[in-house]
């Protein structure tokens, strides 16, 4: 213990005098074997014949395991390449070698303890590919390894393109379902808009007519808060600008590491220094914010109606406010979920080894795992896949939400119980994510390896079994619980926290905690940490809750103070317009990222990351990914999310009546 402490303020002196980076910058002790990522001529290949081109995962025989550690190594696995072979060619090169420099090539699999390829999750794709061109495609790069780099390896086919898989035009169910979506979609905006716009006012009045109507949304959307909740949180759009701006940021930094590179090592150096890890961490951290903002709306309002209609509040009540968040999240999220499964539809257009990468992938892994997501099980470490990564959320929101439900409903039924339940979920809770690191072997900090990355995470214990479950983000919800029971009592009970010693002590150490989190952080990157100190598990508590802990203080500030500029200016009627179009926004930028990569204008795998493009690729994502979310915000989430409603609405009132 104390030397982990000595080694805790070592590292912070250091720190402070800048005088770490290099270390941690610097080039580890095992350089780079070959380039990691190399490929043939895509285009030229596609004009031969056969017109094969494959993609191998090449694993050389392992250099010292450096990565069975207690720091995280975060610079990629140097023994594993991808190389893009044009079959063709293999076969004309290994032709032209003798029998026996073929046997002496010919290198057999090498057991390794890590994922190296994604061909595991559609072996059935690629299997008559591996029997017929498997063992060429090794001897030929093991050819070209060896006059480069005089090394020799094992090499898989992890994926095929050939004429048919490059057309992709088989007509299937999902592109069937997918096409007559969009399509039933389209017309029924356009005739719903032409029949408010020319017809008279009974037609106009329909359900179905008014819920499509984008004369009627785009004044709802430019409409002023009129409720007292409403003006009070009105920032919380805005909020949720920033938050969205900074995730997508994130994922554009994982794009980086997803999308082969010809410079990895600058990557590596300009992005796992403990500066950039301070300024990345708190990054991982902010969606969990949207757990605790929804935690706070629902209280807010459950409490309202708790107050002005008791007796409508029942086990009805509860399953209506279930049915309408998932009316509201459903239309789009199941849109785009289905147009993962034919993300690389494009009729007449060969996606090529960039929109294998970026579209075929995500198509495939959602093929299998689709109903995952549809059930709300893809944030569970049970899922070996996940498709459509980003929507995690999506689940673990769902649950939440549920669960949110429950803890109100018990708080209401039996009111003197409220204090120590909510106090016992925020224990448990904390107890769950300090027991993932103190029994479950799990690293108190967000593991960002790029190694990792090229698998979307999927096989990283912190990102299954920490960061997504609903059981590890459950204080999220309960803080926006608390924060909601704070401004009903504020609001209506004459509660005073400016005279309350302990909000005055939470509220003073909330930011010092949270700076000195995020700035230990790297720590786990730079030296061999005793995961099994008291500290430690301890320490990940507040690395998993200093983002909700800031906001949660900087909330119910608000709540006594004068509203900040900052929060008028979140609150503004462009910031609130802009904030009703986040979850759209959400949802389809990846999708936007991948189409974007299929440009004329991206170039030739594997590309150059500079810091420059990385900051382009991000505001260009940004504002495309509002811009396009405002047109299926009018056009899919806000008229199903009211026509869903209208039809919940009446067929609750039949089944009354009956």
């Amino acid at each position: 213990m104390a030397g982990n402490l000595r080694m805790l303020l070592s590292y912070l002196l250091l720190l402070n005098g800048c005088s770490v980076l290099g270390s941690l910058a610097g080039p580890d002790k095992y350089g780079y074997i070959a380039p990691l990522f190399e490929y043939d001529n895509y285009s030229a290949c596609r004009r031969q014949q056969p017109a094969l081109y494959c993609i191998a995962k090449v694993v050389i025989e392992p250099v010292p395991e450096v990565y069975n550690s207690s720091r995280i190594i975060a610079s990629p696995r140097k023994n594993v390449l991808e190389r893009g072979v044009c079959v063709n060619q293999c076969v004309s090169e290994v032709a032209a070698l003798n029998e026996s420099e073929q046997q002496r090539l010919f290198q057999p699999k090498v057991n390794v303890s890590y994922m190296y390829t994604m061909s595991i999750f559609w072996q059935a794709e690629v299997e008559h590919h591996i029997h017929q061109y498997g063992n060429i495609v090794n001897i030929c790069i093991n050819n070209r390894l060896e006059q480069k780099h005089n090394i020799v390896a094992y090499s898989e086919l992890e994926y095929c393109i050939d004429d048919k898989a490059a057309a992709n035009a088989d007509l299937d169910w999902a592109k069937i379902a997918f096409a007559t979506v969009l399509l039933a979609l389209l017309v029924t905006f356009l005739i719903t808009n032409v029949m408010d716009l020319l017809g008279n006012d009974q037609l106009r009045n329909q359900n179905i007519v008014s819920s499509f109507s984008i004369r009627r949304n785009l004044v709802q959307f430019l409409r002023e808060p009129k409720t007292e909740i409403a003006r009070d949180f009105a920032y919380i759009d805005g909020l949720r600008v920033l938050i969205c701006s900074c995730v997508l940021l994130s994922h554009c930094l994982l794009s980086a590491k997803f999308t082969p590179i010809s410079n990895p090592e600058t990557f590596v150096q300009l992005y796992y220094n403990p500066i950039t890890l301070i300024i990345v961490t708190p990054l991982a951290m902010l969606v969990k914010i949207f757990f605790t903002i929804s935690g706070l709306l629902l209280t807010v309002n459950v409490l309202k109606d708790y107050k002005t209609k008791p007796q409508t509040i029942g086990w009805y009540y509860f399953c209506t406010k279930f049915v309408h968040r998932l009316i509201r999240l459903l239309p789009v999220y199941y849109f785009f979920l289905l147009h993962t499964t034919v993300y690389d539809w494009f009729p007449g257009v060969d996606v090529g080894i960039i929109g294998y990468k970026t579209l075929t992938m995500e198509r495939l892994l959602c093929r299998q795992y689709w109903w995952s997501n549809a059930l709300f099980l893809n944030n569970l470490p049970i899922m070996v896949g996940q498709c459509f990564g980003h929507t995690w959320y999506i689940g673990t929101d769902v649950q939440l939400f549920a669960g949110g439900l429950l803890i109100l409903a018990l708080c209401i039924k039996w009111p003197a119980a409220a204090k120590p339940l909510l106090s016992a979920m925020l224990v448990i809770s904390a107890l769950f994510v300090s027991s993932m690191v103190n029994y479950g072997g799990i690293e108190p900090v967000f593991v960002d390896r790029f190694s990792d990355a090229q698998f979307m995470y999927m096989k990283t214990r912190y990102f299954r079994e920490m960061y997504q479950p609903s059981y590890t983000n459950m204080g999220c919800t309960v803080a926006g619980i608390m924060i909601g029971f704070l401004y009903h009592n504020i609001k209506n009970n004459g509660l005073d926290l400016k005279s309350s010693q302990v909000y005055k002590i939470i509220k003073w150490i909330s930011v010092p905690i949270s700076i000195a989190t995020v700035v230990i952080a790297p720590i786990f990157y730079e030296y061999e940490v005793n995961l099994d100190s008291p500290w430690v598990p301890f320490y990940s508590i507040f690395y998993v809750y200093f983002s909700v802990i800031l906001t949660s203080v900087w909330i119910v500030d608000g709540f006594q103070e004068p509203q900040s500029s900052v929060r008028r200016f979140l609150g503004s009627r462009s910031m609130a317009a802009v904030g009703k179009l986040s979850y759209c926004a959400y949802l389809l930028h990846p999708t936007l990222m991948r189409i974007f990569s299929l440009s004329p204008l991206m170039p030739d795998l594997p590309v150059e990351f500079t810091v420059g493009s990385l900051f382009g690729t991000w505001l260009g994502v940004t504002i495309g990914s509002y811009l396009v979310g405002a047109v299926f915000y009018f056009c899919l989430e806000q008229p199903m999310s009211l026509l869903l409603r209208t039809l919940y609405v009446q067929y609750c009132s039949q089944k009354k009546k009956l």
